[in-house]
């Protein structure tokens, strides 16, 4: 099945259906960063970042997310983002 037949079948479900399907869809999308986080982590490809954000936190120069600028103008459609990230 391609993309664009995916993509028709789509517009043509009902509404309860189509509630269900994203619903299915953001719980696979989470379980696929989950599991790309993990192994991102266990191949040490995020241990650079670690060390920084430890030297970061170490020095002082962390501030708790409700001081945090919100990036919300760069990435507006970013899933990533809790919903309750002060801006």
């Amino acid at each position: 099945m391609s993309v664009s037949e995916i993509e028709s079948a789509i517009t043509q479900l009902p509404a309860k259906e189509f509630v269900e399907l994203m619903a299915w869809i953001e719980q696979y999308h989470e379980r696929a960063w989950d599991k790309q986080i993990e192994t991102d982590l266990e191949s040490g490809r995020l241990d650079a970042l670690l060390k920084e954000v430890a030297e970061e936190h170490e020095a002082g120069l962390a501030r708790p997310p409700s001081t945090t600028r919100c990036c919300r103008d760069r990435c507006p459609k970013s899933p990533h983002l809790p919903p309750a990230l002060p801006c």
